[in-house]
Parts: C-alpha cells; structure tokens; sequence
C-alpha cells in the first residue's frame, strides 16, 4: 500500500508534490489523480507516499504525462527568448496601441455625424411645425366679417350646409377572423 514518509525533506532525488499541485501541472483535475491512483496500484505504490498525513505524488511522475517537473528552471534557462518574447509583445502593444486609437477616432467621428443627424432632424420637425402654423389661407377659406363683427370662415360654413344635407355614411364594424375561417371560407366560395 502507501508508504508512510514521516519528515522526509525533499530534495532532488526524493520530492514529492500534492494532488493538486500535480493535477496543475498534468493538466487534470484533483479527481482524475485520486481516480488513477484508486484503479491503478503500481502507480500507486510506485509514486505515491503519505507525508504528514497527506497523499502526495513524487515529481517523478510528472514523466508519465511528459511535463517538465520545474518550468520556472527552463525559464531560467534561456533568458533570449525571454527577451525575444518581450520585444515581440511590446511590438504588438504598440499595434494593439494603435488600433485602439484608430477606433476611437471612429467612434468620436460617427457620434458626431449621429448628433449632427439627430440637430438636422429636429430642426426638420420645428420647420414643419412651424409651417404648418404659418400656412396661408386659400381662397375657398377667406375670412368674411359677419354682421356683429365677427369673422366667421366661409369654409366651414359650406361645410356645415353640406353636412345638414347629406347624411353621413354608416361605418361597418371592421370584423377581424383568424386564419382557419378565411381559409375555409374560401373554400366554401
């Protein structure tokens, strides 16, 4: 079964990682480690340990899935393409800087022309509202002046003489019908 290791220091030789810790850095969850380690025994015997009554998993079966047990020394390792990789984005920042700026430029140039279309719109309504209430009158609604002295419009006077006349037509009811008795109405037709 699992060996207990009480207060073993852990070195190059002899480390050991939790099952979170080496679930992070397989790249599975905590689950899937315990999961192995339940169904298969000789990984369990072979690479797990209880330390301070904990299970954990020693570095060296981060081989079995290809990880390097210490990225933060390959790192160290090769500091020109760390400085490689920092030119890139910087170059990259100053394009992202750019097209930022590009698009705000486009941004302000388009709520512009909105206002200016939303200014030319209302200015369209005053004008019509004010024509409306300016518009002239035509012949047939020339003002006469009655015999009291007040003006009185001749249209609406011809108006109310016809109106008297003529009754007004009836209005029939708009009946509204679904769709399946226009349908057989049709049919029966």
């Amino acid at each position: 079964m699992n060996k207990p290791v009480e207060n073993q220091l852990p070195n190059e030789e002899n480390s050991y990682m939790t099952i979170k810790a080496f679930a992070n850095k397989t790249g599975r969850t905590p689950q899937a480690v315990y999961k192995q380690i339940r169904k298969n025994e000789t990984f369990k015997e072979k690479y797990t340990a209880v330390i301070k009554d904990k299970l954990m998993i020693h570095v060296s079966a981060l081989d079995l899935y290809d990880v390097d047990p210490d990225p933060a020394e390959t790192q160290k390792e090769n500091p020109a393409a760390d400085s490689e990789l920092i030119a890139l984005l910087k170059e990259q920042l100053q394009e992202k800087d750019k097209q930022i700026e590009n698009l705000t430029k486009s941004l302000i140039n388009a709520q512009t022309l909105q206002m200016a279309a939303e200014r030319r719109y209302i200015a369209l309504l005053e004008q019509k509202d004010t024509a409306a209430e300016e518009k002239p009158l035509n012949v047939s609604e020339s003002v006469t002046d009655d015999s009291d002295g007040a003006a009185v419009d001749n249209e609406q006077e011809n108006n109310s003489q016809d109106s008297q006349d003529k009754p007004e037509p009836e209005e029939k009811p708009i009946v509204k019908r679904g769709i399946w008795s226009k349908l057989f109405s049709k049919i029966k037709k």
